[in-house]
């Protein structure tokens, strides 16, 4: 069986005249270029979708990820398209005039963040911020989810194998103007509810900050983590496409891929993704790089690794 992992990250969605809102078919064409064999389009979205969180800029996101969800199926009959998705810092309602007040929140939360468990209403607090991003993500992706604003795994199962793809909220103490390393996330609570299932053919990890961003105490305990876990890890926010292996002194070795931007945040013109083909009936991999071309108005072929044993 063959899967096709679309890893797509930091849309910054902000007006209906959006040059990605444009380009649903070229992006469909790109994605269905990637391999005529892939029987399923898992897509994979790593934070900000919006660019201010407004309720009209999901909108958009929803019809464009309805359109290409729509045209992948026109395009590849009989292929089956789910999507996942979490949220990114800017998926965080963060206006000027509560930048105290969530100063505040967050500091009260940081020791909350070093607990077994988190206090409640101060985590809904914090969490509030993203409200329009759970609305969203309601009505995007299938299926039932047990979602609570810190972390969640999802099932995708085909053609007799489990494809488990475990998803992190990163964002939990975003600010408007963030710090490299001073993000806190619930390590005990991630290492209670989030394992590796044994009968799993493939394990994603998907979270939008890289461990740069992390308070450094932290980062090296979800680093562990996701490396414990994890065959492929999936991450955006750098803007910065970067795709490597990585394996310790122990054999656990992870397959990280470091987004592009979709559509960049200060230049919207431009835009770049990644596809991960897998074949897990031969135990192989294949990463391919698109980048949009502006001359020839399609996104074109940058970096293709060719077929690779899965050392995972």
């Amino acid at each position: 069986m063959r899967i096709a992992v679309v890893h797509l990250s930091d849309i910054h969605i902000r007006h209906a005249s959006d040059p990605i809102l444009t380009r649903v078919d070229q992006l469909a064409a790109a994605v269905n270029s990637s391999d005529a064999a892939a029987e399923l389009f898992l897509i994979v979205i790593s934070g900000d979708i919006s660019y201010s969180v407004d309720a009209k800029e999901y909108a958009l996101a929803l019809t464009f990820f309805a359109a290409l969800k729509g045209k992948l199926e026109d395009v590849r009959k009989g292929a089956r398209v789910e999507y996942v998705c979490v949220p990114g810092n800017h998926d965080c309602v963060l206006p000027e005039v509560d930048l105290n007040l969530r100063d505040v929140l967050v500091r009260g939360a940081m020791s909350s963040m070093l607990e077994g468990t988190q206090d409640p209403s101060l985590l809904a607090q914090v969490l509030s911020v993203q409200q329009q991003f759970v609305d969203f993500r309601k009505n995007l992706t299938s299926g039932s989810s047990t979602w609570d604003g810190i972390c969640e795994t999802v099932f995708v199962e085909h053609s007799g194998k489990k494809i488990q793809v475990n998803l992190y909220n990163t964002a939990i103490l975003s600010r408007r103007d963030e710090q490299q390393g001073q993000l806190y996330i619930p390590m005990e609570t991630l290492r209670a509810r989030m394992s590796l299932a044994k009968d799993a053919a493939l394990c994603l990890s998907v979270f939008h900050h890289s461990y740069l961003w992390i308070e450094s105490d932290t980062a090296i305990a979800f680093r562990n983590h996701i490396e414990r876990t994890s065959d492929v890890a999936l991450l955006g926010h750098q803007h910065h496409s970067h795709t490597f292996y990585k394996e310790n002194d122990t054999g656990q070795r992870v397959l990280y891929l470091e987004a592009g931007a979709l559509q960049g945040e200060k230049y919207p013109q431009t835009s770049a993704f990644q596809i991960l083909v897998f074949d897990l009936d031969l135990q192989e991999e294949q990463s391919i790089k698109f980048r949009w071309a502006a001359k020839e108005q399609i996104y074109r072929k940058v970096e293709d690794s060719g077929w690779r044993p899965l050392t995972i």
